[in-house]
C-alpha cells in the first residue's frame, strides 16, 4: 500500500505566513514495497497529484499543536470514555474542551495517553486533503512519531519560515511540543539546546536535525560540553513509529468531517453485481413458485373431477382423498370387508401379539381397551409392567404393520405404522 507521510508546519506559522505565500510541508512517499519512493518540501496545495496517488495519507501534526496528557481514567466502555473525555480534561486545558479534537490511546499501567488539538484547524486539514482526493486520512502527533533508542529521549526540531517547532518524545506514552521563537540576541540553535536543557536537565538526548544543521549545532555543543547526541532527520525512522502510533486523531472528527465513511464509489460495481444476482434469483424463485402453484392447482382440479366422475351425485366437495376414502371405507364395510384399522383388526392383531410374547408377560394383565379415531388404546391393571413389555410388544406390532407408543405410565396407543395420526 502507498502512503504518503506530510509532515504539517504548526497552525501558528500557516496564520502568519505572508499572504501568497503558503508554508512548506516535507513529505515522503513509501512505496508498495515499504521504500521511499519519492520525498522533498512543498507548500500542501501543490501535493495534490501525491495525494490522489497514495491509497493512504498520514498527517505529522506539528507537536506544538497536539497536547499530550496522562490521565488515570476510570474504566470505562468506548461510547461512554469518548462522552466522558472533554471532562476529564478539562481543567488541563485553557480553551473549551468542546472546540477540541479528543482522542484516547490505549490503556498502559493504569494510566491512559490522551491527544487534545482544535477541532477547526484539524476539520480544515482533512477537508483540504479529501478535496485533492485523499482516500484515508491518518493523523498523528509527530511528537510520537519520534524514534526511541534504548529508552532515551528524542526531540526533533523542524524549521519553518516564521517559527520552528521543536518535538520531544520522552518515553512510548509521552511527548511535548513548543515553538521556538528566537529572542534576546540567542540563534535558533541556541534556543533550542537551552529550551532541551531546561526541559531535560539530566540524562542523554537524541536530538534529529536537518541535515544541513549538524555542523552548526556541534560547534556549540562542542561549546556547553553536553550529553545531547545529533542525529540527521531520517524519513524511514519516522515512518517506522508512525505505522504503530496508538493515536489517531482523525478518529476523533465526525464522520462526514473524517470523510472515514463507507467508500460507495469504490463499492459501486460490486454493489450493482450483487443486486442483479439478487435480482434473477428472486425471478427465478417466483417463477419457480409461479410453476409449482400451478401444478397445484392442475393437480387439485383433476382429482374434484376424478371425485365428481365417480360419485356424481355427491354436491359438497372439500376434500376430495379424505372424502374418496371414506367412501371406500364404507362400501368395504357393507361388503363385510374390515378396515386394517377398525376395532376388531386392532384388537385381534394386539391380542396375536400379545400372545407371542407370553413367556414375558408374566402376572401383567389389561384393564380396559378404548377405540377412538382410528387408534386403539390400551390400559394395563399395573402401570410398572409397561417398561418391560413396550419393547417386546411393539416389535411383535410392527410384524403386523402396526406401530406402539407409550402416551403415559401404563397406557398404550396402537396404530397403523402408515397412519399419520
Amino acid at each position: 500500500m502507498t502512503i504518503l507521510f506530510i509532515h504539517l508546519p504548526p497552525r501558528l506559522a500557516a496564520d502568519h505566513a505572508a499572504d501568497g505565500l503558503a508554508p512548506q510541508c516535507t513529505f515522503a512517499l513509501m512505496s508498495d514495497k515499504g521504500r521511499i519512493a519519492q520525498e522533498g518540501s512543498q507548500p500542501l496545495a501543490d501535493l495534490a497529484p501525491l495525494v490522489a496517488q497514495a491509497q493512504q495519507v498520514v498527517l505529522l501534526l506539528a507537536a506544538s499543536d497536539v497536547t499530550l496528557l496522562q490521565l488515570a481514567v476510570p474504566p470505562l466502555s468506548a461510547a461512554k470514555l469518548k462522552a466522558a473525555l472533554p471532562h476529564l480534561v478539562e481543567e488541563h486545558l485553557i480553551v473549551d474542551p468542546l472546540d477540541c479534537v479528543i482522542v484516547a490511546g490505549p490503556l498502559h499501567a493504569g494510566m491512559r495517553m490522551i491527544a487534545v488539538m482544535q477541532r477547526d484547524w484539524l476539520a480544515l486539514l482533512a477537508k483540504a486533503l479529501l478535496s485533492m482526493g485523499a482516500r484515508s486520512l491518518r493523523a498523528l502527533p509527530s511528537q510520537l512519531c519520534l524514534p526511541l533508542q534504548n529508552k532515551l529521549a528524542s526531540a526533533a526540531l523542524y524549521c519553518h519560515d516564521t517559527q520552528n517547532d521543536l518535538s520531544i518524545r520522552l518515553s512510548e506514552q509521552a511527548g511535548l511540543g513548543l515553538s521556538i521563537l528566537p529572542g534576546n540576541g540567542q540563534s535558533t540553535a541556541q534556543e533550542t539546546l537551552s529550551v532541551l536543557r531546561a526541559l531535560l536537565p539530566d540524562g542523554a538526548i537524541h536530538l534529529y536535525l536537518p541535515a544541513t544543521e549538524i555542523k552548526h549545532y556541534a560547534t556549540l555543543l562542542k561549546e556547553r560540553a553536553s550529553d545531547i547526541t545529533l542525529r540527521p532527520q531520517d524519513w524511514t525512522q519516522t515512518m517506522t513509529e508512525a505505522v504503530t502510533c496508538p493515536i489517531d486523531l482523525i478518529s476523533g472528527l465526525s464522520v462526514a468531517a473524517s470523510g472515514q465513511g463507507i467508500p460507495w464509489r469504490a463499492w459501486r460495481q460490486p454493489l450493482l453485481w450483487a443486486s442483479a444476482v439478487l435480482l434473477l434469483n428472486v425471478a427465478a424463485l417466483n417463477l419457480d413458485w409461479w410453476q409449482l402453484r400451478s401444478e397445484s392447482a392442475q393437480l387439485t382440479s383433476s382429482m374434484f373431477k376424478a371425485y365428481r366422475s365417480a360419485y356424481p351425485r355427491e354436491t359438497v366437495v372439500i376434500d376430495p382423498i379424505a372424502q374418496a376414502r371414506q367412501k371406500i371405507a364404507l362400501s368395504q364395510a357393507a361388503d363385510g370387508q374390515l378396515a386394517p384399522d377398525d376395532f376388531i383388526v386392532l384388537a385381534a392383531q394386539f391380542r396375536a401379539a400379545w400372545n407371542s410374547v407370553g413367556a414375558q408377560i408374566g402376572k401383567a394383565s389389561v384393564a380396559s381397551m378404548q377405540y377412538h379415531d382410528r387408534s386403539l388404546s390400551v390400559q394395563l391393571a399395573n402401570r410398572n409392567d409397561s417398561d418391560a413389555l413396550s419393547a417386546p410388544l411393539a416389535k411383535a406390532l410392527a410384524g403386523h404393520g402396526l406401530r406402539l407408543s407409550q402416551t403415559s405410565a401404563g397406557q398404550w396407543q396402537i396404530t397403523l405404522s402408515g397412519d399419520e395420526k
